[in-house]
């Protein structure tokens, strides 16, 4: 791949996170393939749009963007501004809390060169606890120490590897190099409450070719601080769920997927359903929560589509 290739646009969208950007961006900066660095500052009420002002000032790698006159839009919107912002034809993540590693693209280029038929490579996020608390809590409410895949798989196998389809792991955006031009194809973000990445990786997967980088050691690194979202309501939870695979089951049957696919995004939202009616209380909240789903399972369309 030539030099001239190896030009990023890093798309971060601040909220809130006035105390961290800082450490973002220079953790983005260094890299001299980082052509641009995006903030997306969306109607915050801490410091973060006059912290994301100097930053401009500082680094010429830096824009700031924002939804106009202190709007809040959310993650999702915010990412998209960015990313049809972006200059360059390679676009990478990265939240405002966390930051990447010196040895971030150590492995990515190499894999393109190796594939020149790539879309995308995903490698694997760690994680930097601010204190001991917060590292037991996160340790026995998630888990997990890393986010990755545990196998390197296949591009055309990699949906049914990861999750929520597959059993190997996920990636994250923070670990993410990717075409804009997939993700244009793939519509970008879209307007789910939750779980908008897991929609929009998903997609990617099934449109582009996505490889393994290096998805042993981290690369980046989530900061785990008191404002994160470290456990909630189960209920809420699955009702998101539930939003995800019928948002994804219109778009693979508006995209004319069948066969394998469908039975198994069938499966996987069958399985949310009932758990979900489990988790409901009162025999009426269980008995709406599955008449408002059975019949979406059952649509004619998405039957004929799991064998067709």
């Amino acid at each position: 791949m030539h030099e001239l290739e190896k030009r990023i646009s890093v798309v971060i969208p601040v909220y809130q996170a006035g105390q961290y950007v800082t450490a973002a961006v220079e953790s983005a900066v260094q890299h001299t393939c980082v052509e641009e660095v995006l903030l997306i500052e969306d109607g915050s009420t801490d410091n973060s749009l006059e912290i994301c002002r100097q930053l401009a000032y500082q680094y010429p790698k830096v824009q700031l963007l924002t939804h106009g006159a202190g709007i809040n839009k959310g993650a999702g919107p915010s990412r998209n501004l960015g990313i049809r912002a972006a200059r360059c034809a390679w676009i990478a993540f990265l939240d405002a809390d966390d930051r990447w590693l010196a040895e971030r693209f150590d492995v990515t280029w190499k894999t393109l060169e190796a594939h020149p038929d790539a879309d995308g490579v995903y490698e694997c996020l760690g994680i930097h606890y601010e204190d001991a608390a917060l590292a037991g809590q996160w340790r026995r409410q998630m888990g997990f120490e890393t986010t990755t895949l545990r196998e390197a798989v296949a591009p055309e196998e990699l949906i049914y590897a990861m999750a929520p389809l597959g059993k190997l792991g996920w990636f994250s955006g923070d670990a993410l190099l990717v075409k804009k031009t997939l993700l244009l194809e793939c519509g970008l973000y879209s307007s789910l409450p939750l779980n908008q990445d897991t929609e929009l990786f998903m997609k990617l997967a099934l449109k582009g070719r996505l490889y393994p980088g290096n998805i042993q050691t981290p690369v980046a690194v989530r900061r785990v601080h008191a404002r994160n979202r470290i456990s909630g309501d189960s209920r809420a939870l699955y009702a998101n769920r539930l939003l995800l695979w019928k948002a994804f089951s219109t778009w693979c049957l508006s995209e004319g997927y069948r066969g394998r696919l469908i039975r198994k995004v069938w499966w996987q939202w069958l399985r949310v359903v009932i758990v979900h009616g489990k988790k409901t209380t009162g025999w009426t909240g269980k008995l709406k929560a599955l008449l408002g789903s059975i019949p979406q399972l059952l649509q004619p369309r998405l039957l004929l589509r799991m064998f067709g």
